[in-house]
């Protein structure tokens, strides 16, 4: 269920693969910060964890399972893509682990519960600017 950076850079650009990113765009893009450095892991695209949700008269409740799915769908190729899921901390990312793996019953979903604070700490480890720049590092 959870992976390691290590797995993580494997996977980067590999055919059959995909990191989602679930933080807000905002930290995805590298406009806002709050680790050692700002930005996403190279390859990974962002769909916010929010945008799983909405707003009902009186709780915040999962959107529908039809809705998911579609949206899901346009980001994730096959059934059979690997999908590593991860956010700052890992708190984030787990709301989009279960959607996937026990809501819309994806099989090879794991979950970088180090994510983006560990990722950025350590230097060796390439991040991708989504600014004007757009430059990796």
């Amino acid at each position: 269920m959870t992976v390691d950076y290590e797995f993580v850079r494997q996977h980067i650009g590999q055919a059959g693969s995909l990191i989602l990113d679930v933080r807000p765009t905002e930290y995805y893009t590298g406009q806002k910060s709050d680790e050692a450095r700002a930005g996403h892991i190279p390859g990974a695209v962002n769909r916010p964890y929010t945008e799983d949700l909405e707003k009902s008269s009186d709780a915040t409740v999962f959107k529908s399972l039809e809705v998911l799915a579609q949206a899901y769908a346009q980001r994730i190729p096959s059934e059979d893509t690997t999908v590593i899921v991860h956010c700052r901390t890992g708190h984030q990312a787990s709301q989009t682990y279960f959607v996937l793996k026990h809501l819309l019953n994806y099989q090879h979903v794991y979950w970088y519960d180090a994510g983006w604070s560990e990722w950025a700490s350590r230097p060796e480890l390439p991040v991708k600017l989504s600014l004007a720049s757009s430059k990796e590092i």
